[in-house]
């Protein structure tokens, strides 16, 4: 079912014909001989469902529903969500004094712990993993609060229905669900080996205790000693993101429990997380470590290369990242100048653009308002105004071949797609362009993992020696090694004097 509206204000941004299209979301209802029929998002005000088909005359037995639902509820161990719902539910229909009427069973629970702002930042990321781009293809748009529907918050109504039809079987039938495999740890056991009470007793809701113990510790196995992890990632706007190098890049900080509660130091730590981070395809993995000397987190080996041309620079570069990837200790090292942040080139034909009479500014224009969107005017509902936005949608800019199909608005009232005007190339810029008293430089990071910082500066002082370097380029040692040596310098001339 679709209709097309056509207005004034949709072809003054080159949207031209508008076309809404009502997509039904199917996996609402479940069942043949017990219909099930569900409603509610994650983060939205309850979640509910009808259950057609139940039998009249069943007295039903509320609270082996709760207990189900006790099994089901988040929160109960390290391994799942820390939301808190007690996924208390309402009969709305279909029981008179305990006992089923044959009408279908309505129910509600009521979600009270539900923060959708938490996932503002998500807002226009594609999670792996997650839905969202199955739904946003789908459907034309997505929940980020959580997954809406798709969330596994909606589970609980699926529980609530099962438990109400197992009512309805012999005591003597057997259901049970476990988990038998987490990566490569597997249990082999038979389903007639175990109760349902062994299965709740896991967290991770294996039969097996001892298996069930490998398998949580393969998933805790990054950093047990972490206390709290917290992720940050994506473009930011405003003063949040005048420090922020663009959407390409982010930073997960993890704050480590006491040195008196943990058997690894911060270095052994380091190194096994970047040893295992190593295998991610394309990343370029480095390690802050929060130092009250070193604001920034520079705690690691730092070498500024200077010169004028970007090329030499470069290769010199990734001459001495070569060598210093060879020290044993130093357990990653990378180049500002390998840090180009992934973007699209718009090339205008200017000479096309001229014969269809429009401008390149104009042409930019209608680009912009097409992806990032166009206040047009604004809207009052009961004495709030809205401002109305309009903008391509997101599945219609999803990728960059969608950007070659948008629509430009010529003076003679005609339409030519952007592909005929220009074309869109992907290329990688700079995340930022270094200099210190106004000389451009690359600047090459070392983190270190088994080697202190002495013996890191002296073993890099060594290799930078040893090159040949064209004239005109030099090299610095600088970080918190430099720092720390000038801060030690100054230390003694103080004891000196007040000696």
């Amino acid at each position: 079912m679709s209709f097309l509206l056509d207005s004034t204000h949709f072809e003054r941004h080159g949207l031209g014909e508008v076309q809404i299209i009502f997509a039904p979301m199917a996996s609402n209802s479940l069942g043949s001989l017990l219909r099930l029929t569900t409603f509610g998002e994650s983060h939205g005000l309850a979640l509910g469902g009808i259950l057609d088909g139940v039998p009249a005359g069943l007295r039903l037995d509320l609270d082996l529903i709760r207990q189900q639902l006790q099994r089901r509820k988040p929160g109960q161990s390290k391994l799942s969500t820390s939301r808190d719902e007690a996924d208390a539910f309402e009969l709305l229909s279909g029981l008179m004094e305990g006992v089923t009427t044959g009408a279908p069973i309505g129910f509600v629970f009521r979600n009270k712990d539900q923060r959708s702002n938490d996932y503002d930042a998500l807002k226009e990321v594609i999670r792996p993993s997650h839905a969202d781009k199955t739904y946003l293809d789908k459907y034309g748009l997505r929940d980020h609060r959580g997954g809406g529907r798709s969330s596994a918050r909606e589970t609980v109504n699926w529980v609530m229905a099962g438990s109400i039809a197992r009512q309805l079987l012999p005591k003597e039938v057997r259901i049970a669900a476990w988990v038998d495999q987490v990566g490569e740890v597997r249990w082999t056991g038979s389903p007639r080996d175990f109760s349902v009470e062994a299965i709740d007793a896991s967290a991770v809701r294996c039969p097996d205790a001892q298996v069930a113990a490998e398998m949580e510790a393969l998933i805790e196995q990054g950093v047990p000693e972490a206390r709290l992890i917290v992720s940050d990632y994506g473009d930011k706007t405003g003063i949040e993101g005048a420090d922020n190098p663009g959407g390409n890049q982010g930073v997960v900080r993890i704050e480590l429990v006491p040195v008196d509660q943990r058997k690894r130091s911060q270095f052994e730590i380091t190194g096994a997380l970047l040893e295992s981070l190593s295998r991610v395809a394309g990343a370029n993995i480095k390690v802050l470590k929060e130092d009250p000397l070193s604001p920034d987190g520079e705690t690691g080996l730092i070498v500024q290369v200077y010169g004028f041309d970007p090329a030499v620079k470069s290769e010199l570069s990734s001459f001495v990242i070569g060598e210093l990837s060879g020290v044993e200790g130093i357990a990653s090292v990378f180049s500002s100048s390998e840090q180009g942040r992934p973007e699209l080139r718009i090339e205008m034909d200017r000479e096309r653009i001229s014969r269809v009479g429009l401008t390149t500014s104009q042409v930019a224009s209608a680009v912009g308002d097409a992806v990032r969107g166009d206040i047009s005017t604004t809207f009052v509902d009961e004495g709030i105004e809205f401002e109305v936005l309009v903008q391509l949608a997101a599945a219609e800019r999803a990728r960059s071949t969608d950007l070659q199909e948008i629509r430009i608005k010529t003076p003679s009232e005609g339409w030519v797609p952007l592909r005929s005007l220009a074309r869109i190339e992907r290329y990688s810029g700079p995340a930022s362009i270094l200099r210190i008293n106004q000389e451009r430089m690359v600047e090459i990071e070392a983190d270190l993992a088994g080697i202190d910082l002495q013996s890191a500066t002296e073993e890099a002082q060594r290799i930078l020696q040893s090159i040949s370097w064209p004239e005109g380029y030099r090299y610095e040692v600088a970080g918190s090694s430099e720092d720390q040596r000038q801060s030690f310098f100054y230390l003694l001339i103080a004891f000196s004097i007040a000696g």
